[in-house]
C-alpha cells in the first residue's frame, strides 16, 4: 500500500513538473513573441524630421504677420501629378508660418518674423508631419526619385526655369488672389 501511495505521490510530482515546464516554455515564447513585434514596431516608425527653430513655432492665424504671401506648387512626376495634402504644418491648434489649407497646391507663408523661407523649408515641414519621404528635395533626389541619366528633376517657376530648387526663396508679399498665384512647378522624369 505503501508502495502505492509513493507511486502516486511520484505520478503527481511528475505531471506538476511536466506542467511547470509547460507554463515555462509558454512564458517564454510569448516573450519572445512581445519582442519580436515591439522590435518590429520600433524599427518600422518613421524617422521623425526635426523643425529648425525659425519653423517649429505655432504663428497666430488671425496676425499680425511681419508678411503674407501665397504661391502655388505643382509636383509632377513621371507625368502624373502629386497631389500636395491639406494640412501640412497644421498639428492641431498649431500653425506653422508655413503650411496648407486645402490640398489645391496653395502654400500659404505667414510667419510672425520677418524671415524669408525657403523651398527647402516647405519640404520639411511637410516631411515634419508626413515623415523624412517628403522632407527631401533637391536637383538631386525628390522625395525618393533620384535624378540620373534618363530622370531629371527640373523646377519652373512662372514658367520659367529656375536651377535654385531647395534654395529658392519664397515669395513675400505676393498677391493672395487666386488667378494671379506665384507658380513653381517641380518635375520628375
Amino acid at each position: 500500500m505503501r508502495s502505492l501511495q509513493k507511486q502516486n505521490r511520484e505520478a503527481a510530482s511528475e505531471r506538476r513538473a511536466k506542467r511547470q515546464k509547460l507554463f515555462n516554455r509558454s512564458l517564454l515564447v510569448g516573450a519572445i513573441i512581445i519582442i519580436v513585434v515591439v522590435t518590429a514596431v520600433a524599427l518600422n516608425r518613421p524617422t521623425v524630421v526635426t523643425l529648425p527653430r525659425y519653423l517649429n513655432r505655432c504663428i497666430p492665424l488671425s496676425g499680425p504677420w511681419a508678411y503674407r504671401s501665397v504661391f502655388h506648387l505643382y509636383i509632377i512626376v513621371n507625368g502624373v501629378q502629386v497631389t500636395i495634402p491639406g494640412g501640412i504644418g497644421i498639428v492641431g491648434t498649431c500653425v506653422r508660418p508655413i503650411y496648407t489649407f486645402t490640398s489645391n497646391g496653395a502654400v500659404h507663408v505667414e510667419p510672425d518674423l520677418n524671415v524669408t523661407f525657403t523651398m527647402g523649408d516647405f519640404f520639411l515641414v511637410w516631411g515634419s508631419a508626413s515623415g523624412p519621404t517628403w522632407a527631401t528635395f533637391n536637383q538631386n533626389q525628390l522625395f525618393t526619385y533620384q535624378s540620373d541619366s534618363t530622370h531629371h528633376i527640373s523646377m519652373y517657376v512662372n514658367n520659367a526655369t529656375n536651377t535654385d530648387y531647395e534654395n529658392f526663396q519664397l515669395p513675400t508679399n505676393s498677391t493672395t488672389t487666386p488667378t494671379s498665384y506665384f507658380n513653381v512647378t517641380i518635375t520628375y522624369g
